[in-house]
């Protein structure tokens, strides 16, 4: 019994004795190239796109070749990261095709902010036929034709988000994505202006009319006016979430109120603005607006939307 005792005791004391994954001296003697792609193509799907692109891949050898699966390119993310607000433009398109690239054929979402181009929007429209979900956030450098000409390689596309891109405007515009994305279910647009007119084209709003399966839109700081509104409403009979905030051209009545009953999550002209995303980037407003108190009164000159 006493020997069989000092056999575990002595077992016991030689597990303890065995370097942990903690130990300095187990983790220098680790060949990190030898880790299992496995495990690494589940450590890099926690990294960002950033992270990867310019740190991880760069390793070594197994690491980039980890690297370089196309699962964990499925989404794309470069908006939330420093590295965007300091590097050139051109190097983070450059970036940004390498990690479509690597996607082969299966990206489905891409976020951009900023550094986006027509040519990047072009190439991942010929090599994203799958894409499912697209932001564009503060890009100046695209225009309604490139805009236009990408969307219409989506047609899986459902979430679309277009917002203070100051080039990308009108119902040209609209038209397309109406037209090519059949399956969309989520737009928003935030406008980087306003023009306070009370004028209605029935053809500004039928871009938007033709997206009869949407559940969420977001129209912030947009010129629709009231009968623009009526218009999408007798269209969108599945829509849940409605965000029309800093939209002063519409005067809310009644049969507006009734008819925007039925949804889930309603945001008014004159709603609280504390949880809206751009809170920094409000919309300048021209000085033909009226009791409009978040924007104050600047000229400014002030592209298409709604009406």
């Amino acid at each position: 019994m006493g020997s069989a005792m000092s056999h575990c005791h002595r077992r016991r004391c030689r597990r303890r004795r065995q370097p942990t994954t903690t130990d300095p001296e187990a983790i220098a003697e680790r060949n990190w190239s030898d880790m299992h792609v496995d495990v690494l193509s589940l450590i890099f799907a926690k990294l960002g796109t950033i992270e990867v692109i310019t740190g991880a891949g760069l390793v070594c050898h197994s690491w980039l070749d980890a690297a370089m699966l196309p699962h964990l390119w499925q989404s794309v993310d470069m908006s939330n990261h420093k590295v965007v607000e300091e590097m050139d433009g051109n190097v983070l398109c450059a970036m940004a095709k390498v990690a479509v690239d690597r996607s082969c054929g299966r990206l489905e979402t891409f976020v951009g902010k900023g550094f986006v181009t027509d040519d990047l929007l072009n190439h991942i429209g010929n090599r994203a036929p799958s894409l499912k979900g697209l932001r564009l956030i503060s890009c100046s450098a695209i225009f309604n034709a490139g805009v236009a000409g990408a969307i219409k390689k989506f047609p899986l596309l459902d979430d679309l988000e277009i917002s203070l891109c100051s080039n990308v405007y009108g119902k040209n515009v609209f038209n397309t994505i109406g037209k090519s994305c059949p399956q969309l279910t989520r737009f928003k647009c935030c406008a980087n202006s306003f023009y306070a007119r009370q004028l209605y084209s029935r053809n500004d709003v039928v871009g938007i009319k033709a997206m009869t399966k949407f559940k969420s839109l977001q129209l912030f700081g947009s010129n629709l006016t009231k009968r623009g509104l009526t218009a999408i409403l007798d269209s969108c009979p599945h829509l849940e979430s409605l965000d029309i905030r800093n939209c002063y051209n519409i005067q809310m009545d009644n049969t507006l109120q009734g008819m925007c009953a039925g949804i889930k999550s309603l945001k008014l002209p004159h709603d609280s603005i504390d949880d809206y995303e751009y809170k920094d980037k409000l919309p300048i407003c021209s000085c033909e607006c009226h009791d409009v108190p978040q924007f104050g009164c600047l000229v400014t000159i002030s592209h298409g939307g709604f009406s």
